[in-house]
């Protein structure tokens, strides 16, 4: 390639690193291949083979009008644009005499001035979609240094060109997903503020719900004692303490529940002291010198588990203390809850056991006239628990069942 040629690529090469546009660059690459080879029009043009139109970019052009911005692309001929279309080097060193071009020279290639022309096809995906352009409006015998230099200053711009594309696509997608992350964030974070306000809105309500019911349970609770008040028969007002106690019961499941953080579980350990120490203080158990001891450590029970085991100690502690201990009899009553088998079935086993007399084994706690151990069956049932009873010194009830997962 002679010197020439060097110094053109040299310029070229200053020209893509100092550009900042497809436009401008496209500009000075056909402005410096035009004059160095002393060209009548040089340009870069895409080509729409469907809409049969090309887009002409700003080129160099001498002693000729510029080209228009778009034109047909009938306006280069048939066989040209044939050529381009397969993606093939035209070169056309006389179009008023060269059998291709000679019978539309008239009316095409004269009137636009191109009397010598080289087109270089560009190809994105294997398809033509745009050219270079350098034309003479004098017939030109092309040299196979000026052929390749076209055809090279083509390629390699057009290499430069798709690139600068493709990053200014990945900036645009990632402009685009910037913002849609930006956006996302934004909507989840109105969302979390939504669902955060409506928990707390939810949170306050439930608390406020779980304090009302604590509040009218303590108003059955007081209408009992009200009521054992006027009762006269020692059986009535007994079976009415027994009632307010189970209601207490509840209500300091609620009142647990309303003063907690977490409004869907208890802890079971604190509920069960608090139960006892109101058991200890009504039943009078201290002046009878009976103790009772809690080992229950840090398991927390949903509602729908707490309340039937609470009612499961108080009615098992309670009838501990009216039949366990005849006479003066001191012991005593123990109350645990620890978990039990396989880890992953999440199986928990309460038991309420004393030291007294034990339990008459004619007594069949699943068939007996009690009210307080028909209800300890009960809310057995409601566990889904298996019930086993031990009646060696003294008694012993044992309710293994699987904690509820949701809590």
């Amino acid at each position: 390639m002679p010197r020439r040629d060097d110094r053109l690529l040299v310029e070229f090469g200053e020209i893509l690193r100092l550009s900042d546009s497809s436009t401008s660059t496209l500009h000075a690459v056909a402005f410096a291949l035009g004059e160095h080879l002393g060209l009548s029009r040089c340009y870069f043009a895409d080509l729409d083979f469907a809409d049969r139109h090309a887009v002409i970019h700003r080129g160099f052009h001498r002693g000729v009008p510029p080209p228009p911005r778009r034109v047909a692309l009938a306006t280069y001929g048939t066989s040209m644009i044939e050529e381009l279309a397969a993606g093939r080097l035209v070169v056309n060193r006389d179009a008023a005499i060269e059998p291709r071009t000679a019978h539309e020279f008239a009316a095409l290639h004269e009137p636009a001035g191109h009397r010598a022309f080289v087109a270089a096809p560009l190809e994105r995906d294997h398809t033509c979609v745009a050219m270079l352009f350098a034309s003479t409006h004098l017939a030109r015998d092309w040299e196979t240094s000026e052929l390749a230099i076209i055809q090279e200053i083509a390629e390699r711009t057009w290499l430069w060109v798709e690139r600068e594309r493709l990053v200014g696509a990945l900036q645009n997608l990632t402009r685009e997903l910037e913002q849609r992350v930006e956006q996302r964030t934004r909507d989840l974070v109105a969302a979390y503020d939504e669902i955060h306000k409506s928990l707390r809105e939810k949170e306050v309500l439930l608390k406020e719900i779980h304090h009302r019911v604590k509040n009218n349970l303590q108003v059955v609770s007081s209408l009992l004692s009200l009521q054992r008040e006027r009762v006269a028969d020692p059986v009535a007002r007994k079976t009415l303490e027994e009632s307010q106690a189970r209601v207490r019961s509840m209500a300091l499941v609620h009142e647990k529940l309303y003063r907690s953080r977490d409004l869907a579980s208890v802890n079971f350990d604190e509920y069960v002291r608090d139960l006892v120490s109101t058991l200890e203080d009504s039943l009078a158990m201290r002046e009878r010198g009976i103790t009772i001891t809690v080992d229950v450590g840090g398991v927390r029970l949903g509602i729908d588990q707490a309340i039937p085991c609470g009612l499961i100690v108080n009615e098992l502690v309670t009838n501990a203390l009216k039949h366990a201990f005849p006479e003066g009899r001191t012991g005593t009553i123990h109350v645990a809850l620890r978990a039990v088998g396989d880890p992953a079935l999440s199986q928990v086993e309460l038991v309420v056991s004393d030291d007294g007399v034990g339990l008459p084994t004619q007594v069949d706690v699943r068939a007996t006239r009690s009210f307080g151990l028909d209800l300890v069956m009960t809310f057995a049932e409601q566990l889904g628990a298996t019930v086993e009873t031990t009646r060696e010194h003294g008694t012993q009830f044992a309710f293994r069942f699987e904690l509820d997962r949701s809590t």
